[in-house]
């Protein structure tokens, strides 16, 4: 592979193989990342942003090294976060946000059927799709019981649950688009007090941005034509927009549990998600 982290880790692992007070448990560990590294996605690019998922990270890497770098919070054991790439196409600022309909059968659903007030009180509205431009339904005017995941008949979705633009939303202010089947990308959040937690598995597959705005003055200064005052104007509007690319600008989701940082300082990490215990190497 043609990227600094590989070289990195290779040359830390020949330095302490050589060293007879390293545990053969470190020393597996970094082969089987190693590996992994010849794994992922021929040529990275010159610039790409990458999520550590065990790590609980994401960096911006460019010719200089690490641009930025920051704390994430990734999908729970029962909900990972995949490992792909993909290329960042738009940032929304001020996004609504679709609620998936496993989301809307297991969670919202069973909460509007206790509380007739909850829509109101998550800023949430019913369209027969997301967008917030067609009717909107009333949510007494349907029989919600008919859609419970828990019910074996249960009808498909054919409604939609949309939270609204503001400064409330679960998505935060700003979310960072790269196409996926997995429907996975970075956002802001609400719950910024889950950063402080070391172990910060905690969402349903999405990555949680801890400095989404940083993440947004790199992007908007360095892969789009747009100036900070108009960035700054849409963002304060609390009004939906999209604002494409003129840069390529991949991103890549690992599952490194090793890896050398900016610093050369060797990290190793928890196997969050049992891979490392799945993929035993036989050398």
């Amino acid at each position: 592979p043609e990227y600094a982290q590989f070289f990195d880790l290779k040359k830390r692992y020949m330095l302490l193989e050589a060293d007879q007070n390293t545990s053969k448990k470190t020393l597996r560990k970094m082969r089987l990342n190693l590996e992994r590294l010849k794994l992922m996605k021929p040529g990275l690019g010159d610039n790409y942003a990458l999520v550590n998922v065990p790590e609980y990270t994401v960096r911006v890497i460019d010719a200089n090294g690490t641009a930025v770098s920051m704390a994430v919070v990734v999908g729970k054991r029962k909900m990972q976060t995949p490992i792909f790439s993909a290329n960042l196409q738009y940032v929304t600022m001020n996004p609504q946000w679709g609620v998936p309909d496993s989301i809307a059968r297991n969670e919202v659903i069973p909460k509007l059927l206790k509380n007739p007030n909850y829509l109101t009180e998550k800023r949430m509205v019913i369209r027969k799709s997301y967008d917030l431009n067609t009717p909107e339904i009333s949510h007494d005017s349907v029989d919600w019981n008919a859609y419970l995941e828990e019910e074996k008949d249960s009808k498909d979705m054919t409604y939609k649950f949309i939270e609204v633009p503001s400064k409330k939303n679960g998505l935060g202010r700003v979310k960072f688009i790269f196409p996926n089947k997995h429907s996975v990308y970075m956002h802001d959040t609400q719950s910024k007090s889950l950063f402080k937690r070391k172990v910060r598995t905690f969402s349903h597959g999405c990555v949680r941005l801890a400095k989404p705005v940083v993440m947004l003055e790199h992007i908007s200064q360095n892969y789009t034509t747009n100036t900070n005052e108009e960035v700054k104007g849409w963002y304060d509007s609390l009004k939906t927009k999209h604002m494409g690319l003129s840069k390529k600008l991949p991103v890549h989701t690992a599952y490194l549990t090793t890896y050398v940082d900016e610093c050369g300082k060797l990290l190793v990490f928890n196997d969050i998600y049992g891979f490392d215990k799945l993929q035993k190497l036989n050398f």
